[in-house]
């Protein structure tokens, strides 16, 4: 028995590639999401804890939201049949509602709310506005996102289940809410005669009572998501001018997350086209960077989910990361079977498992799952 279990656990860890013993230990197994037949690239944007992850996936003439259960094929999220038809999924929780933006029959970007087993049910928009995009759903139901009018103003909205859509009364966009009702987000805020308003982050209690979150020295900031315990995510600008992964917890100071150490120098750059729709007019430009429709561009270096444990996922200079306890590992140092030549760029959606979604080089979802070392008395026998 003994020489049967070491020759089991030998099979097991010679198909393991570990890291050198100095790095970090090995904590995740990879999993490609598996796709549409003709996807061209494919995002995975958040996971609950049952598993479900949603995202979106792209072919030559189309891009659609897709919703995958564990061990089901990808289900396509497309909004109505019309000839520009497309959708986004943003967000999951563990009720399994999904939200994000769909087309109407009029080819209007619409939020929508997608239950279990249900049609995606369209949320509407503020005051007759074109555009309106959900970005977050709690475990209530409550919804946040962005609304624009037809003078492409940006206003963040609320929409809580059977009531109409709330104005928020700012000037920007919703990313998130928690199940205490706190939204987080980014607000705009028109400098001189600039083309592109800052941004800074923003915290909006369910009182109505809003602050703003500050930054790390610079100017901008932007929340993308916050837990249970009223910890806040997202990216600001530091007295160098720098972009930067921040975590802010309730009564202290806003935190810089660093960098990974091996990202290169500390500059930032945006890659990609911008549309920036804003209060006042329509103005288009071209950055470099990762940026998430419609309305701002993100930096490289980004904390986009937090867990209830605490447990940051995000980028950094063009490699996903995991921060925890004071320390931000390059995920694709902890993956154990990671493809040759293929790199984890991104981590957009962790839940309270410490399961991640994001990424990869080439285009394509992907799924981290915490695996468990073999039992001692498989390795030794008895």
């Amino acid at each position: 028995m003994k020489k049967f279990a070491l020759t089991i656990a030998a099979v097991v860890l010679s198909t393991l590639q570990f890291p050198d013993p100095l790095d970090a230990a090995p904590r995740y197994v990879y999993h490609a999401v598996e796709t549409l037949p003709d996807a061209t690239s494919t995002k995975a944007h958040d996971i609950n804890k049952a598993g479900r992850i949603v995202g979106s996936v792209s072919t030559e003439d189309s891009h659609w939201g897709f919703l995958k259960d564990p061990g089901k094929p990808m289900q396509p999220l497309i909004g109505l049949s019309t000839p520009l038809s497309s959708a986004d999924a943003c967000g999951i929780n563990e009720r399994g509602q999904v939200v994000g933006m769909m087309t109407d029959g009029e080819n209007h970007f619409r939020a929508y709310l997608k239950n279990p087993g249900q049609p995606m049910k369209e949320l509407g928009t503020l005051d007759g506005a074109m555009i309106s995009w959900a970005y977050g759903v709690n475990n209530s139901g409550q919804v946040v996102g962005l609304s624009i009018s037809k003078e492409f103003q940006v206003k963040a909205f609320l929409k809580d289940p059977g009531r109409p859509m709330q104005d928020l009364g700012i000037v920007g966009r919703a990313r998130s809410i928690n199940d205490a009702g706190q939204v987080v987000g980014c607000s705009e805020v028109t400098v001189d005669s600039s083309w592109f308003p800052e941004m800074r982050a923003f915290l909006r209690n369910p009182n109505g009572e809003t602050s703003d979150l500050g930054s790390l020295g610079g100017e901008q900031s932007c929340a993308y998501r916050i837990n249970n315990a009223g910890q806040v995510v997202g990216w600001a600008e530091n007295g160098q001018g720098n972009y930067r992964a921040f975590l802010k917890t309730p009564g202290q100071p806003m935190q810089d997350l660093g960098i990974l150490a091996d990202s290169g120098d500390d500059s930032d750059s945006f890659v990609g086209s911008l549309l920036y729709m804003s209060g006042g007019g329509s103005h288009s430009g071209t950055l470099t960077g990762n940026f998430s429709p419609p309305i701002m561009s993100t930096t490289e270096n980004v904390a986009y989910d937090i867990n209830n444990a605490g447990q940051v996922a995000g980028t950094s200079y063009g490699k996903a990361f995991l921060w925890e306890s004071g320390t931000m590992y390059d995920l694709n140092d902890l993956v154990v079977n990671l493809p040759p030549g293929l790199q984890c760029v991104a981590a957009y959606g962790i839940n309270d498992k410490g399961w991640i979604v994001g990424e990869n080089s080439q285009g394509e979802a992907f799924f981290l799952r915490p695996f468990a070392p073999l039992p001692l008395d498989l390795l030794l026998g008895d």
